[in-house]
């Protein structure tokens, strides 16, 4: 990895709450963010919209994301969310394009958490996709 500094966009932010916790000053100062609070619809605004991007920090699982955009922005390293579930993501295609995909049960522990991440090297313990029974 380069010294670059990371590209972090913050998604589905409607409550304008992401820039109010106490970790975003941290992440900030580690990488360039980008709040998006409208939402995206379809998968061409998704691509146009996150082309650059690094690390996206999704707002539960408002947004869907499948092998089409994973294969449209190369970049992307890391998902993380509020949040367990994962229906909205498909976890094989995103370990195909060797993107981790990681969770948190609040908002402020997924800013606090990438904050701690992002450095001269990405560190992020994800979910990976489980083989078919």
């Amino acid at each position: 990895m380069s010294d670059q500094r990371l590209r972090v966009a913050i998604l589905d932010d409607f409550e304008k709450i992401a820039d109010t916790v106490p970790a975003y000053a941290k992440l900030k100062a580690r990488a360039d963010v980008t709040i998006l609070r409208e939402r995206l619809e379809s998968s061409e605004e998704i691509v146009e919209r996150l082309r650059g991007f690094d690390v996206l920090l999704l707002m539960r699982e408002r947004t869907r994301f499948s092998d089409k955009e994973y294969g449209r922005l190369p970049g992307l390293k890391l998902i993380s969310q509020t949040g367990r579930t994962s229906r909205h993501l498909d976890l094989p295609a995103a370990t195909r394009h060797g993107i981790a995909v990681a969770g948190t049960q609040r908002f402020l522990r997924s800013i606090s958490a990438c904050a701690k991440s992002v450095g001269p090297r990405l560190r992020v313990s994800c979910w990976k996709a489980r083989p078919s029974a």
